[in-house]
């Protein structure tokens, strides 16, 4: 008999490429629905990206399971950590972090701009480069919208009024016939012959289907009836005739000039027509001018012959008119297009432009958006009819009504910008791999993590060698089986507390700002608010960390509170008076600012440091390098210039907006590929509010409110996860180093990962938009009025700036804001300062990415990297001084009084923390999906169920 265990399997890059594809196709749809529909109700928040970590290290978890449990191993450890390089690259992207925020952004354009219809906001869209944006109405919708829209014109109300007339005094001979009343005499039958004359041919087929041919053969007034029927179908084939021969859709226009069809609409719709009339060119303008003194001559037959068509007549002179219109339309060039929507969007009304956004395809060119906001299925009716189709035949029903015309130029461009970008990003990260992990050996601290849990059988804890690890006499760590129960312990019991199982909600948290400095009173209430927060994540990561690293956390903390509290004093709390940005962003001391001065600096100082890093040093081998040195060479010098041509293509035409828009981003970018080496924090959103860029630095005026209206629109893509799949590909680089797998095989998993996420992430996206509606944006897990700011509001945010400011506003922000500038300058020159003393003084205790790190977590009330607390205000504080500071501590005794041996040997304890917390997110987030499914079905939800269907879902307190 044979004992031998079976052999190791040997390392494939094509099983774990197909592996990952495959996962990505599956996990796609179920993350969307979950983290939209069940967990997350807001643009941002910790959760759903927490919940994607979970998710990743939850098929990790599986697979170690899997892989030992089996007899034969389908995979080795190779395999899986490159299946993990993989997931956390696409997990975050086709979920959450960018394509759910490329779709409300580009949404909001349509719902914002078209349907609230003020004069901003109509300038705003006109601009829109419809490559970019799915700019309606279409070249079929225009003209199907132009001629429509000039059969409305056509109503006599003389010839209505009769009609009316004529129609009631029948309707109520008919109820007085249904009563039984005495039948009408024959001065009544007269007048109601004369009534039958005035009806339209619709009318009369109306009556004739209420009232009966009977009725009307008692009343001896079947012959009368059947006569002025005939004349009535003639009066409107001869008015079909006469109007397909007068008009166009181009006489939408001059039709709307003729005094008879102006005086009927409202004022600001008429001062509109005007200003927009008086705006075209002379040529154009008298065109117009002379083409609608043509119609106002025969105005009252064209407004007759509107007023006697049938409704099939209608329809055919609709369809004639369309076609006509839409051959013209597809002759013009693309700019000549643009030209004529733009005038044609420009003139409608609020209600006119609400009903462009109605249309659900079903009457006229499919350029449907209302099944976007509302689903495809949305009275009890059309409910019941999806519920009898099947699930193949529901989506088939998707695919069929989608506006696919809409969408595949836009979800083009924006993927080759997106594509290009991390492009761009994986070029950076070869370079940086030479200076960060190659020759510095960054600690990696989310690495470590994910390496315990791929290798929970070897002691790494104690290993010198983190190549060659000696295997552990059992399959897991104790301390870390000990760690991650006390984490998935914490919050769970937090999430007992949350649906109402207990009474508390366990929070390890105490708000020293509400306890002890209010009611102190004096010089304390100066101080910013203060939480101390002890967080099973932060803590167990900050416990990885370096000692001056914590230490310079809780300690820059402590210095910028005390700081802050003391220039309050003195300056009596000063706060700027300019409108500039969302939530309280007036207040003093603006950390959004000094984040952004931070970041320069830092960047800055890095970005010195590598230069020539390029080249390998002498005796260096590129045998393996993540990408070509000459790609990486060509691809750093080129692709800035391809990305700049790409948002000057999108509308961003303003040279030194567009220069220091980018030269934040890559800023920023790289700040936090550099904090989240060393520390890893921030694991999630932090970024500048963009939104505010041009107005403090007083460029409204230069850019024009078209180039700042395009902006407004785009200020979405810094806050999503794209900029943050640098740091995760030094990450993944880093582990492939550990598992001796060829960076160049990391580099086709991560690029093939990310194209996979991003083309199943949009269509999935978009398939569920039109299932689901409005529901998919959590408007019904957590509506607006309880969460504060639902996805769809946040994402029309940077929009309504736009709006705020307007045209004529754009004119007062045209010279620098002060006061942001200086607290820009105050974080560049703080971490100067401490850059400076850490290469002045050797023992130096505070290293600057203290400082950068409480800029990154100090929050308003939309970003927050490590706390999200329902129906709390904003704190303007960091809370993840706590943590450090706990951290700091523990590590500090450990290694005093056990020395680094026993540090190493609680490392797992630790890192089980990190996991065991994730878990239990992980938990809850499915538990409430689960129930939410289960009552969706035809069942009567108990107590226990409603306890999950009722309360907001599951977000944990702090991270």
């Amino acid at each position: 008999m044979n004992n031998k265990p079976p052999a190791r399997p040997a390392f494939s890059l094509w099983k774990t490429l197909l592996a990952g594809w495959v996962i990505i196709l599956v996990i796609t749809p179920l993350s969307q629905f979950l983290t939209i529909m069940a967990v997350n109700a807001t643009i941002e928040t910790s959760t759903p990206v927490a919940w994607a970590l979970g998710l990743v290290l939850s098929i990790v978890l599986a697979g170690l399971v899997v892989r030992g449990l089996a007899k034969r191993r389908v995979f080795n450890r190779a395999n899986l950590a490159l299946l993990y390089t993989m997931l956390a690259l696409a997990v975050p992207l086709m979920n959450i972090g960018l394509v759910r925020q490329l779709f409300l952004s580009l949404h909001t354009v349509q719902r914002e701009y078209l349907y609230e219809g003020t004069s901003t906001y109509r300038t705003a869209y006109n601009s829109l480069n419809d490559r970019w944006f799915p700019v309606v109405p279409t070249l079929d919708g225009l003209a199907w919208n132009r001629a429509a829209r000039t059969l409305r014109f056509l109503r006599d109300a003389d010839i209505e009024q009769r009609q009316a007339t004529a129609r009631r005094l029948l309707e109520r001979k008919l109820v007085e016939e249904e009563r039984g009343e005495e039948v009408p005499g024959e001065a009544e039958r007269a007048q109601l012959r004369e009534a039958i004359g005035e009806l339209s041919v619709d009318e009369t087929s109306r009556i004739k289907a209420v009232v009966g041919e009977p009725y009307l053969k008692r009343l001896d007034l079947w012959e009368s009836f059947t006569k002025k029927r005939e004349e009535a179908k003639g009066r409107s084939a001869e008015a079909r005739t006469f109007l397909e021969a007068m008009l166009s859709a181009r006489d939408e226009w001059p039709l709307s000039l003729v005094p008879r069809v102006l005086e009927r609409a409202d004022y600001s719709a008429r001062e509109r027509l005007l200003e927009e009339t008086a705006r075209v060119g002379d040529e154009k303008r008298k065109a117009i001018e002379d083409r609608r003194d043509k119609l106002k001559a025969v105005a009252p037959r064209l407004l007759q012959a509107g007023s006697v068509l049938g409704e099939q007549d209608r329809r055919m002179l609709l369809n004639s008119l369309y076609q006509e219109e839409k051959a013209r339309l597809k002759s013009l060039s693309r700019g000549g297009l643009a030209e004529v929507r733009q005038h044609f969007v420009f003139r409608l009304s609020r209600d006119e432009r609400r009903f462009i956004l109605s249309q659900d395809g079903l009457n006229g060119p499919n350029q449907n958006l209302k099944a976007y906001f509302d689903g495809l299925w949305e009275t009890p009716r059309e409910v019941a009819s999806r519920d009898a189709m099947t699930l193949s035949e529901r989506i088939s029903t998707v695919v069929g009504a989608l506006p696919w015309r809409l969408y595949l130029w836009p979800m083009f461009s924006w993927g080759v910008l997106i594509s290009v970008i991390f492009l761009f990003l994986m070029c950076l990260s070869e370079w940086l791999r030479r200076k960060w992990v190659s020759r510095e050996n960054l600690p990696f601290p989310l690495v470590e993590i994910a390496d315990h849990v791929i290798r929970h059988d070897y002691a790494l804890e104690v290993s010198g060698d983190a190549l060659n690890p000696e295997p552990r006499k059992t399959l897991f760590n104790n301390l870390a089986l000990v760690g991650f129960l006390a984490g998935f312990l914490l919050l769970f019991f937090q999430g007992l507390g949350h649906y109402g199982f207990i009474n508390t909600p366990a929070l390890l948290r105490f708000d020293f700002s509400e306890n002890i400095f209010e009611p102190a009173g004096g010089a304390l209430r100066y101080f910013p608010a203060t939480v101390f927060v002890i967080s099973p994540i932060i803590l167990g990561i900050t416990f990885l960390l370096s000692l001056e690293v914590s230490f310079s956390i809780w300690v820059s903390y402590l210095i910028y509170i005390l700081v802050t509290a003391a220039l309050q004093t003195v300056l009596d709390n000063p706060t700027d008076s300019a409108w500039t940005g969302f939530a309280e962003g007036k207040l003093f001391p603006f950390p959004m600012e000094q984040m952004l001065g931070a970041c320069l600096c830092f960047a800055g100082y890095h970005w010195w440091k590598l230069r020539g890093t390029g080249l390998p040093r002498r005796g260096e081998s590129l045998a393996d390098p993540y990408l070509p040195p000459a790609l990486t060479r060509w691809g750093l010098i080129l692709l800035p210039f391809v990305i700049f041509a790409l948002f000057w293509d999108l509308g961003l035409r303003n040279i030194p907006l567009l220069v220091l828009f980018l030269l934040f981003i890559f800023a920023m970018t790289l700040t936090m590929a550099r904090v989240r080496a060393e520390t890893g924090l921030p694991g999630q959103q932090a970024v500048y509010e963009f939104t505010k860029m041009p107005i403090i630095f007083g460029m409204t005026g230069m850019t024009g409110a078209k180039v700042y209206s395009v902006f407004m629109t785009v200020v979405f893509l810094p806050a999503t996860l794209l900029f943050r799949t640098l740091p995760q590909q030094l990450e993944n680089i880093e582990l492939a180093r550990r598992y001796r797998i060829s960076f160049r095989s990391v580099a086709v998993a991560g690029l093939t990962a990310v194209f996979f996420a991003l083309a199943a992430g949009s269509l999935s996206f978009l398939v569920y938009s039109y299932y689901l509606g409005g529901g998919f944006y959590g408007s019904r897990v957590l509506p607006p009025q309880d969460s504060g700011a639902s996805s769809l509001q946040a994402a029309t945010y940077p929009l309504w700036v736009g709006h705020y400011l307007g045209e004529p506003g754009l004119d007062n922000f045209t010279t620098p804001n002060p006061h942001r500038i200086s607290a820009i300058l105050a974080g560049f020159g703080i971490v100067g300062i401490l850059l400076y003393f850490r290469q002045k003084f050797l023992r130096f205790p505070l290293h600057p990415i203290g400082y950068v790190l409480l800029l990154l977590s100090i929050h308003y009330s939309w970003a927050d990297p490590y706390e999200r607390i329902p129906g709390e205000a904003p704190l303007q504080s960091s809370v993840l001084w706590g943590s450090a500071f706990m951290a700091w501590l523990i590590k500090r005794l450990v290694l005093k009084y056990g020395g680094m041996h026993v540090y190493k040997q609680a490392k797992p304890l630790f890192i089980g923390l990190v996991i065991g917390a994730v878990a239990a997110v992980f938990l809850w987030n499915m538990t409430d999906l689960a129930f939410s499914l289960y009552a969706a079905g035809d069942v009567v939800p108990g107590d226990f169920i409603r306890r999950f269907l009722e309360t907001i879902p599951f977000t944990p307190a702090f991270y």
